[in-house]
């Protein structure tokens, strides 16, 4: 183990233990209520960069959720700054200020967003807020995690309205992806796509006419899944 690795996980043990966060390889990560919150320790090829990426998502998003699933978010974010973190791996000093200047970050801007996201209400409203003023395009309208937090929270309007940006997002990119393959895709692309839109559209039915009992299930069978394999159940 390298010593910006050493020490990173050594004072985050130290710092978020007490808050429920347990240790797997350069991730933490804890269930809260509906809630999967996990941060990671990204270092760049070079050497000389690195980042703590998170995610806060629910449960019910099912099979995804593993101890290494984690998203590209990452802490500078929060202060709408896209840049990584520089460090010497040779100068211990350079490590440890390095070390220290993230965890003042996560203190101050991570870990309040993860106590302000304990709940999929909770998590759905400050995901927007986050998105709204750190990604360039504002909310992500499209965005599966923000799906899931709706449909938990039962606000089954603002769920069709994420898997419709979803569905069009999808088009979207299949057409772009096709013309730059001047139409010929692999077969294997074509039919994942046309399940996905499927679904898709089926999810929209089921939530159109209101059908509490698939809805159910589906959280239910989707937060089984995630726990199982984060080996809690």
């Amino acid at each position: 183990m390298d010593y910006l690795t050493k020490v990173y996980k050594e004072r985050c043990k130290k710092e978020f233990s007490e808050l429920g966060f347990k240790c797997y390889r350069k991730y933490f990560y804890r269930v809260i209520n509906d809630m999967f919150q996990i941060f990671y320790l990204h270092k760049s090829v070079s050497g000389s960069g690195c980042t703590v990426e998170f995610s806060s998502v629910p449960l019910c998003i099912g099979n995804c959720i593993q101890k290494t699933y984690c998203g590209s978010d990452h802490i500078k974010m929060f202060e709408n700054d896209y840049s990584w973190f520089q460090y010497d791996r040779y100068n211990e000093n350079s490590v440890n200020s390095c070390v220290d200047e993230m965890i003042g970050y996560m203190r101050k801007y991570l870990i309040p967003f993860f106590q302000s996201s304990e709940n999929s209400n909770q998590a759905y409203f400050a995901t927007c807020e986050f998105q709204k003023n750190n990604y360039r395009i504002g909310v992500f309208l499209a965005d599966t995690n923000l799906f899931y937090m709706a449909l938990k929270s039962k606000m089954y309007d603002k769920s069709i309205e994420h898997l419709i940006a979803k569905r069009n997002h999808t088009e979207t990119a299949y057409k772009i992806n096709k013309e730059h393959a001047r139409g010929c895709l692999p077969s294997e692309y074509e039919e994942r796509i046309q399940n996905e839109i499927e679904e898709i559209d089926y999810k929209i039915k089921m939530l159109t006419e209101h059908n509490l009992e698939y809805i159910q299930k589906h959280i239910h069978e989707n937060e089984r899944d995630a726990l199982l394999n984060l080996g809690m159940i």
